[in-house]
């Protein structure tokens, strides 16, 4: 399994300088969920990105109309993955080749992990194959 080609239209190329200028931090990538979109940050700089009181992120969801999570970017898979389900905690990872197997703490964690018809399972596996050969990703 390879890493995802990445492609972008003009609508997301427009948010990477209007997210800088709010934030002052460098977008490392962005996705349009529909109903969110999601940026990367360098992880020293999700802070500065977020704002004192989130007062950036409430600010660029009142003016994009649109729901926003920042996320600090990092080089180490299983780093990036927890700081992709913060605020949920994850007990273990486990690495089987191209496969992340989860251990959730308890069983809401763990249905929280999944989503209904496991469509927040099948988001995180699109986040993580954006930046890492990622085939699968289970939750046990």
């Amino acid at each position: 399994m390879s890493i995802v080609k990445i492609k972008y239209d003009t609508s997301l190329m427009k948010l990477f300088p209007y997210f800088e200028s709010v934030t002052r931090v460098q977008v490392r990538d962005c996705v349009d969920q529909g109903e969110r979109l999601i940026f990367f940050v360098d992880a020293h700089e999700l802070g500065k990105a977020v704002g004192k009181h989130a007062v950036n992120v409430k600010h660029l969801e009142f003016k994009l109309k649109k729901k926003i999570k920042v996320i600090g970017y990092s080089e180490d898979k299983i780093t990036l993955l927890k700081n992709i389900v913060f605020p949920l905690t994850i007990a273990d990872v486990q690495e089987d080749g191209d496969t992340l197997i989860l251990t959730s703490p308890d069983h809401q964690t763990r249905g929280m992990l999944i989503g209904r018809g496991g469509q927040n399972l099948r988001s995180l596996e699109q986040l993580m194959q954006r930046f890492f050969p990622v085939k699968e990703i289970k939750v046990l």
